[in-house]
């Protein structure tokens, strides 16, 4: 189940005292910055926080609830109809934050921002990724909890095309089997485990490109590399400083 924007837009009114305040909608969900931090999001129409220090002390005996599978505990605010609580809570929190992570190229478009402040934001990373995919959703938590800011696009219906792939696959510098989800249900049907070491280059590239569901999930492009699939040591190793 996924999260209303009904009760976004409440959770969003009563955190309206606070500055600098923003979303980003994630797979259904939605991830809640302030000063460009993620501090907790709204998941399953919950309000759950990170669990810092300032948070635990502020919401003792608070459940720790899972925004999804494979996902770190956070802790659930039931308070979320006393704004001033809300406030406090949020602004104690602000100090144990990780800062956002910042890149040195280009400026992308921001998270929806509440307050149509016009701030630089790190740069923009694209995630190809698909909303059933557990795997997906914990990458794409990791990104957040980094501070990196990054666009999602559905690798079923917005998937790259030939041309597109060919450049991410001569700036990954990786095999382009890496490329296949070898454990999707397509990669079987077709029986590729077999078949794929008989087909040229062309005609692999022709299959990715046919059937976004082929390609190896979250797909990250960056401005001089891509990743494939989710290792946290590897994605740390590329994307952190």
């Amino acid at each position: 189940m996924s999260s209303s924007r009904g009760y976004l837009d409440y959770i969003l009114e009563q955190l309206s005292e606070l500055e600098d305040l923003a979303w980003r909608g994630m797979m259904g969900e939605y991830v809640l910055y302030h000063r460009g931090k993620v501090f907790g999001g709204i998941y399953d129409d919950r309000f759950l926080v990170k669990p810092t220090p300032a948070a635990e002390a502020r919401l003792p005996g608070a459940a720790r609830e899972l925004p999804y599978e494979g996902a770190r505990e956070m802790l659930l605010v039931d308070r979320v109809d006393d704004r001033a609580f809300l406030r406090e809570l949020v602004e104690a929190m602000d100090a144990e934050l990780p800062a956002p992570k910042r890149r040195n190229r280009a400026k992308p478009a921001p998270p929806t921002q509440t307050d149509q402040s016009d701030k630089e934001e790190p740069p923009m990373l694209q995630v190809y990724c698909y909303s059933r995919c557990t795997t997906c959703k914990k990458a794409l938590a990791w990104l957040d909890a980094h501070g990196l800011a990054h666009t999602d696009l559905d690798i079923k219906t917005e998937h790259p095309d030939e041309e597109t792939l060919r450049r991410y696959h001569a700036r990954s510098g990786l095999p382009l089997k890496r490329f296949f989800n070898t454990s999707g249900i397509p990669y079987r049907e077709l029986g590729l485990s077999k078949k794929l070491p008989e087909l040229s280059e062309d005609e692999q590239f022709r299959l990715l490109a046919g059937d976004g569901m082929l390609v190896k999930r979250p797909l990250v492009v960056g401005e001089d590399f891509v990743l494939t699939g989710f290792k946290e040591s590897e994605w740390a190793e590329k994307l952190l400083p």
